[in-house]
């Protein structure tokens, strides 16, 4: 019987280490498995809370790109008039200044000294406009210049006699300023060139 129990207590023991061998697997896997099975819900809870943070990014973002489109809609709309006044502006100077530059060629290629009066009324017609409208033309390289040749014109319409050499002098001084006012309108037509 001793035998019995003595093969009974192995068998126990061995049961009993088998068991607690068992359960600690077990204990192992299922603690494991549950703190993976945390993880995978902590990461997808992370991942829901930074997909609702970026949406929440993103609406943000396209509310205020909208408000920023309709602003500038705005602003675009109120400058469609004052827009369309300035092409008007720009559109009588650049005719002026045309005007004055072929008055200046006729007078000054053909010899046309006929025409200096009229000149000098183009002259003063185009300073006057610029004066007028100083709010856009002040700061226009040439303007200074153009007012300064009406000035000159009408000292030379009162004078009795015009030295040509003067007269000459004064064309090429307002051809120049005229250039550099048309140069604010006009961009030089770039040549491209030829890679042969």
């Amino acid at each position: 019987m001793d035998f019995l129990n003595a093969e009974l207590n192995v068998k126990l023991i061995l049961f009993t280490t088998f068991g607690s061998l068992i359960a600690t697997i077990i204990t192992t896997l299922l603690k494991s498995y549950f703190s993976e099975k945390g993880k995978n819900l902590a990461t997808k809870q992370d991942i829901d809370f930074i997909t609702d943070k970026i949406e929440s990014v993103k609406d943000s973002y396209n509310k205020s790109l909208e408000n920023y489109r309709t602003e500038l809609k705005k602003a675009y709309d109120l400058s469609k008039p004052s827009l369309g006044l300035t092409l008007d502006l720009d559109k009588k100077l650049i005719e002026k200044v045309s005007k004055l530059n072929t008055s200046i060629f006729e007078i000054a290629q053909l010899n046309n000294y006929d025409k200096v009066i009229q000149l000098f009324n183009e002259i003063e017609d185009l300073a006057q406009f610029c004066v007028k409208y100083r709010i856009r033309y002040a700061n226009l390289e040439g303007v200074s210049e153009i007012i300064e040749m009406h000035n000159k014109s009408e000292k030379f319409k009162r004078g009795t006699s015009i030295d040509p050499n003067e007269i000459r002098t004064f064309f090429n001084k307002l051809s120049t300023s005229l250039d550099k006012l048309m140069g604010y309108f006009l961009e030089p037509i770039k040549q491209e060139k030829n890679n042969s």
